[in-house]
C-alpha cells in the first residue's frame, strides 16, 4: 500500500510538472516563493507549494475554456483524491466522504446520531472548539449529557493516566460517546488513540477523532484503532488549502446515524434528472447507504484540487519519514529554547509527541510581540492560546533551527 500510494502521487506530480523534482526531506525546491527562512506554521496554515498553484490554475483555466464541459474531469479528480485519501488512512474507500473541512464532518456526525437523554459524551477540555462545540450542541438539543474531562498536562504522565481513568470511569457508568483529537493543537500532545479505541470497544462505545493535527505526518490506524469516525481538513499538515476536508465513518457506526445534514446529492441517482432526460426530476429516492450521504451538494472545486497537489509529497515521502525527520529537526531547537528561558510543552515519552513543539514565555515576555517580532526576522510562528507554536514540515532545512533561536534571541533582546 506504501508503495502503491507513492507511486501514484508521483504519476501525478510527473504528469501535472514533469519538470518539478521528487520532494526531499529538507529541500524546498517546492515552495521557490515562500518569504519566510523558517515556515513554523503548519499547524495553522500550510503556504501553497508550487504543484499546488500550477494545479489550481490549470483548474481555473479549465473552467475558462471549457465551463460546465470541465465537470467530467473534476468529478475524476474528486474520485482519485477520495481513493488517495482512504489509502492514506488505511480505510475503504466507500466509508470516505469529502467534506468542506473537519468542522463540516464532525458536524454531520453529531447531527445524524440518535440520541436520548439517557445518552453521555466524554470530551476533554482545552480542545479545539471544533471538537466541542458540534457535540455541545446536539446533546444540549437532545437534553443528553457533556461531560468535559480536565485537559492532559503533557509533561505529567500521570495527567494521561487520570484521563484514561476518567473517560473509563464514564464508559463504565453509560457513557456510549468519547470524541478527542489525534494531536493537541495547543501543546501537540499525541493522544493514545488506540487506547482510548480499546476502552470504547470493551464498552460498546463509539470513539470519534478530531485528526487535523496529525494525518499526513503522524501515522494513524483508524481501523486498527476501532476509530468510529474522524474527520479532517486538508490546509494544514497535508498541505493543501482551506475549505478541504475529509470523513471517515465506520459500518458499525453508520448503522446507527440518521442523517440530518443533507441536500440534493445526497440521495440515490439524485442528479440523474440532470444527465438522464426527461422524468427523472424526483424528491423521493432514497438516500445514498454510504457516507457519501454527507456529500449532499456539489464540493468545493479548487481547495479539493488544491489538496490533491498539496499531499503529493506526504505521499510519496510517507508520514512515517516525515515524522523521523521532524523529530530530529524540533529537538535541536528545543533545548535551546530552554536555555533562553522558555518552557517546554513537549512530552518526555516518545509516543506522546507529534511535529509540533510549544513552549509559555518566559516572565515578561508578551505573545503578541514576540510573534510578530520573529515574523519580521523571517520566522513563521502562530500562537495559540498565548503559547508560542512551532510546527515545520518536510522541507524545512537542517540549518534552520540555529536561525530560528538566533532569531527569537535577537527579539528577546530588542524588548
Amino acid at each position: 500500500m506504501r508503495q502503491d500510494l507513492a507511486r501514484s502521487a508521483r504519476q501525478y506530480r510527473e504528469s501535472l510538472a514533469p519538470e518539478l523534482p521528487a520532494p526531499r526531506l529538507g529541500d524546498r525546491s517546492w515552495f521557490p516563493k515562500l518569504e519566510f527562512e523558517a515556515s513554523l506554521a503548519h499547524a495553522a496554515i500550510s503556504p501553497a507549494s508550487v504543484l499546488v498553484e500550477q494545479a489550481v490554475l490549470a483548474a481555473v483555466s479549465d473552467l475558462a475554456a471549457q465551463g460546465s464541459r470541465a465537470f467530467p474531469i473534476y468529478e475524476a479528480q474528486r474520485e482519485r483524491l477520495r481513493q488517495k485519501l482512504a489509502d492514506l488512512l488505511g480505510v475503504p474507500r466507500p466509508e470516505l466522504a469529502l467534506t468542506s473541512g473537519t468542522t463540516r464532518g464532525l458536524t454531520d456526525i453529531a447531527l445524524s446520531l440518535q440520541l436520548t437523554q439517557k445518552d453521555e459524551i466524554v470530551l476533554l477540555r482545552e480542545e479545539f472548539p471544533a471538537n466541542i462545540t458540534p457535540w455541545q450542541l446536539a446533546f444540549a438539543g437532545a437534553g443528553a449529557q457533556v461531560t468535559l474531562l480536565p485537559a492532559v498536562d503533557p509533561l505529567r504522565p500521570e495527567s494521561m493516566s487520570a484521563y484514561l481513568d476518567g473517560v473509563r470511569s464514564r464508559l463504565r457508568a453509560g457513557a456510549r460517546y468519547v470524541a478527542v483529537s489525534e494531536v493537541q493543537f495547543r501543546t501537540g500532545l499525541r493522544m493514545p488513540v488506540a487506547e482510548l479505541g480499546q476502552l470504547c470497544r470493551e464498552h460498546d462505545a463509539h470513539l470519534f477523532v478530531d485528526a487535523i493535527q496529525g494525518l499526513g505526518v503522524v501515522p494513524l490506524d483508524p481501523v486498527g484503532a476501532g476509530v468510529s469516525a474522524l474527520a479532517g481538513g486538508g490546509h494544514k499538515w497535508l498541505l493543501g488549502s482551506e475549505g478541504s476536508g475529509y470523513l471517515y465513518v465506520a459500518p458499525r457506526l453508520l448503522a446507527e446515524l440518521r442523517p440530518k445534514s443533507v441536500g440534493w446529492l445526497s440521495h440515490q441517482d439524485g442528479d440523474w434528472f440532470l444527465f438522464k432526460g426527461p422524468d427523472h426530476l424526483r424528491t423521493d429516492r432514497p438516500l445514498k447507504p454510504d457516507v457519501s450521504v454527507f456529500e449532499g451538494s456539489t464540493l468545493p472545486l479548487l481547495p479539493l484540487v488544491a489538496l490533491e497537489a498539496g499531499m503529493t509529497p506526504v505521499l510519496e515521502l510517507g508520514p512515517e519519514a516525515i515524522f523521523e525527520y521532524l523529530q530530529g529537526y524540533l529537538g535541536r531547537i528545543e533545548p535551546e529554547m530552554v536555555a533562553l528561558g522558555f518552557s517546554s510543552l513537549r512530552s518526555p515519552r516518545q509516543e506522546g509527541r507529534s511535529c509540533i513543539l510549544s513552549f509559555s514565555l518566559p516572565p515578561g515576555v508578551e505573545i503578541t510581540r514576540l510573534v510578530p517580532a520573529l515574523r519580521d526576522r523571517h520566522v513563521l510562528t502562530s500562537m495559540p492560546d498565548g503559547l508560542l507554536r512551532l510546527a515545520p514540515h518536510y522541507y524545512a532545512r537542517l540549518q534552520e533551527p540555529e536561525l530560528v533561536v538566533g532569531a527569537v534571541r535577537e527579539a528577546l533582546n530588542a524588548k
